[in-house]
């Protein structure tokens, strides 16, 4: 229902601006095959189990402009995790989502929604259903001779849930450091800080706070392909007993994305 008052809201707008465009003028799609090698798949303080696993990802999104600095999208995205051995850990999302971006200079600030479809097994059975909620504020520092850019960020969302011990308030920090090494060649270190509250069921009163880096390198092939690889390291602290966790990731992967026009403008 969101997502069609979204088509009809913008279809309304252009029609009383006068605009001769499209409400969706571009098509994306994005998608990534990594294989990851996880030291604690299951999330768990004490007996870790390790294990290789792929998770791969297709987005579709439609993309549109109010005007240059406004920007706004929906999208259809999948993300299962298929594990070799502990099998037990396999799941799969789905999500319909809607955002509005808009560029200030080097700022940003936007809101998203997401209606979200969490999975047991590999799209197997719904584990539960959840809506959030979010807003961010994005800096973008930029030095092109260096080959230099830094993004930090920070976001809150909010959860709502069919299942009571997922609704929560989601606070993270972030920081994307791109220096360029070569001319397709880029390193990528990205410190992160999450913070969790949950408010409804059992589960109202945890707290988590979970720090992480990644650092990457990614190889670009050409616009649309690139390769890269990257580790990285999270931390879990919780106020309950047998949430504490450690775990680093590596991963490979191969990652597609193009933007198609789908009423590309007459060059003659």
């Amino acid at each position: 229902m969101a997502i069609s008052a979204l088509f009809g809201l913008l279809g309304a707008s252009g029609t009383a601006l006068g605009q001769t465009v499209e409400a969706f003028p571009q098509f994306r799609i994005d998608s990534s095959i990594p294989l990851q090698y996880g030291a604690n798949v299951l999330l768990t303080p004490f007996g870790s189990r390790q294990d290789l696993y792929v998770s791969p990802s297709l987005k579709l999104s439609a993309l549109g402009e109010f005007d240059p600095t406004l920007l706004y999208s929906i999208y259809l995205a999948g993300n299962p995790d298929a594990y070799r051995r502990v099998t037990v850990a396999d799941d799969g999302v789905a999500t319909l989502g809607g955002r509005l971006d808009k560029i200030l200079d080097a700022f940003s600030v936007g809101a998203i929604y997401n209606h979200t479809l969490a999975f047991d097994g590999i799209y197997r059975a719904v584990s539960f259903q959840a809506d959030d909620f979010s807003g961010y504020v994005g800096y973008t520092y930029q030095n092109k001779p260096a080959g230099l850019k830094i993004s930090p960020s920070v976001s809150a969302a909010y959860r709502f849930s069919d299942l009571a011990t997922q609704e929560r308030l989601l606070v993270t920090m972030k920081a994307e450091i791109r220096q360029a090494l070569a001319d397709k060649l880029t390193l990528i270190v990205t410190p992160s800080f999450k913070y969790y509250s949950f408010t409804s069921g059992t589960a109202a009163g945890k707290r988590n706070v979970l720090p992480s880096i990644v650092g990457a390198l990614s190889y670009s092939i050409n616009d649309d392909v690139s390769v890269g690889a990257s580790v990285e390291y999270d931390r879990r602290w919780s106020n309950r007993i047998g949430s504490d966790f450690d775990n680093v990731i590596f991963l490979a992967s191969v990652t597609f994305g193009h933007t198609y026009d789908l009423f590309p403008k007459n060059t003659k």
